[in-house]
């Protein structure tokens, strides 16, 4: 099997070959009934899939944010496609797969949601409940109980009520300049300032306590408030407790910290509280055990990990690409990759084989974690 995934990966991955070619030899892979047998033989992995937020398209929105959501149009396509190829199941059983030998009849696969938006609910759950596909949202319990956007989602909203072609920005000893138009400007510009900004500080709550000073000042200059997006706004609304509480058995809540900083980036004392609180204050919220983690940003380390032993989690998921194989991953680092959004099958099918065959053992994810 693996034969015909290197052959594919040298077609698609060669410089020299035109898009028609790359497209071509997808089309090939996924008609001969390649791709359907390299997903069947590998049933001893398992892939997640990570989603940050969803919008139906077809209703209004108050703005448009500088970061990819997925549409309830193309998570829709994406169930419709992989249902064919797969058994979607819990988080819950994708803790005990990885934990033991036995391989499943058909190949499964998980949906997760990050941040805790409200259209994970809103928008998302309606497709999910016509599939009948489980979901794990994973929440920031601050946000959720003080009614608070994401930074990320603030900070954009910010920038693009400014009324400026061009947005000076000052924080600490980072100096940006973010064009506002054209678009396509604006995406690069405000993509460099998160990165740059996330690399600049050693600790979270230092990073945090910066972004909220550059917000206030940003805020006294804009031409909408942030209020605006707090209450009814489909893209950076957060989940409310009524609503977690009353969602519906095919959503499971996991913890996204407190305040969603990253874990690696935090003193010990932080990094207990972080882990420890966020699972109390989730189960006081659904009145049900909360044993599974979604690091922020991605990042973890070996006291993270330790960490959540400690505190009773079964499972933590990463954002590194690729697929858990059954009896031979680390349940605290389980890897994970985007929801599909190409509008073809041959096309989705692809994307999850290659992550699907991108999978570490045990001894290779203690490498990779040692390194950290």
């Amino acid at each position: 099997m693996k034969v015909f995934f290197w052959l594919e990966r040298w077609f698609v991955e060669e410089k020299n070959l035109g898009k028609y070619l790359k497209t071509l030899l997808k089309a090939v892979f996924y008609y001969s009934g390649i791709y359907r047998m390299l997903i069947y033989f590998h049933r001893d992995r398992i892939p997640v899939l990570m989603i940050h937020g969803v919008l139906d398209e077809s209703q209004e929105v108050m703005w448009t944010p500088g970061w990819r959501r997925l549409s309830s149009r193309q998570l829709e396509n994406g169930l419709n496609v992989l249902r064919r190829y797969f058994v979607f199941v819990t988080i819950d059983e994708v803790s005990k797969l990885v934990r033991g030998k036995q391989v499943p009849d058909r190949p499964v696969i998980a949906l997760t949601f990050d941040d805790g938006y409200q259209n994970s609910i809103s928008d998302a759950f309606p497709v999910l409940e016509r599939f009948n596909v489980p979901g794990m949202v994973y929440l920031s319990t601050s946000h959720v109980l003080e009614q608070i956007p994401m930074w990320i989602d603030r900070l954009d909203y910010l920038l693009q009520q400014q009324g400026k072609k061009v947005v000076k920005i000052k924080i600490a000893s980072l100096r940006f300049e973010i064009k506002t138009e054209p678009r396509e400007a604006y995406l690069n510009d405000f993509r460099r300032f998160r990165l740059a900004v996330k690399s600049e500080f050693s600790d979270d709550l230092i990073l945090i306590h910066n972004l909220e000073k550059l917000m206030g000042r940003l805020e006294a200059t804009a031409l909408s408030k942030l209020e605006s997006i707090y209450n009814v706004d489909k893209v950076a609304k957060i989940l409310e407790g009524d609503e977690i509480r009353n969602a519906s058995s095919l959503l499971t809540f996991g913890s996204h910290t407190v305040n969603h900083l990253r874990v690696d980036r935090l003193r010990k004392e932080q990094l207990v509280f972080e882990i420890r609180e966020s699972r109390k204050q989730i189960e006081a919220l659904t009145s049900s055990s909360c044993t599974h983690f979604c690091y922020p940003n991605g990042n973890f380390c070996p006291d993270a990990q330790q960490a959540l032993r400690l505190a009773g989690y079964e499972t933590a998921v990463t954002v590194e690409n690729g697929a858990n194989k059954i009896g031979d991953s680390e349940p605290l680092a389980l890897r994970r990759f985007s929801f599909p959004n190409a509008s073809r099958e041959a096309e989705i099918v692809h994307d999850i084989v290659v992550n699907l065959l991108t999978a570490k053992s045990l001894e290779d994810q203690g490498a990779d974690t040692a390194q950290r």
